[in-house]
Order: C-alpha cells, then sequence, then structure tokens
C-alpha cells in the first residue's frame, strides 16, 4: 500500500460528481430547494475503512437535516448509497418527546 498523506493538496472535488450527489439527496430526502447541500471528500480516519470517504451535509437556515458519511470516494457513490443512508435514517428510533415542565 502507498503511503497516504492526509495533509497533502488534493485536487477539488469534480463538480459533476458533487451536483450528481446532490441531486440524488434533494430527490431522495424529498428536500426543497431553500435546502443547502453539501458534498465534501474526506480522509477517513477509521479502521477498516477506504483512504476516503464522502460527507453529505444539508441545512435549512444554519439548523441541520443531514449529516451523513459514506465510506466510498464521491466518484464511487451511486443512488443506492443514498437510498441506505435513508433508509438507515428512517429505521432510527425517534427521539423521546421533551414536555414543557422538563426545561
Amino acid at each position: 500500500m502507498a503511503f497516504f498523506n492526509p495533509f497533502a493538496r488534493r485536487p477539488p472535488l469534480d463538480a459533476a460528481v458533487s451536483q450528481r450527489i446532490k441531486d440524488w439527496v434533494r430527490e431522495v430526502f424529498e428536500f426543497p430547494d431553500e435546502v443547502v447541500i453539501t458534498v465534501s471528500e474526506v480522509a477517513c480516519r477509521d479502521a477498516g475503512c477506504p483512504d476516503r470517504e464522502t460527507l453529505v451535509r444539508a441545512f435549512l437556515l444554519d439548523a441541520p437535516l443531514l449529516d451523513a458519511r459514506i465510506e466510498r470516494a464521491p466518484g464511487l457513490v451511486s443512488l443506492f448509497h443514498i437510498e441506505a443512508v435513508h433508509y438507515g435514517l428512517s429505521r432510527r428510533p425517534a427521539a423521546p418527546a421533551q414536555h414543557a415542565d422538563e426545561t
């Protein structure tokens, strides 16, 4: 395996790849146009994951709606991966409701 320098300059993320991922996220999560979606390529720090992973975030008025890591480089992300993130989030138990007297 070649030496991986996490501080080395990387070429910018391909705009077409980024846009494709954003379009899939908007479609799968049914986000309106007001939601800002960002796609980043980052170095993975976890053992056993690839050197690169994709970070997808969605915001509406500075409130995070989505913060997902996909253990693939952006060019390898497919619609299936976005659907898997959506499915995984939809299977999470809902947070317990907080009552006014619990503040």
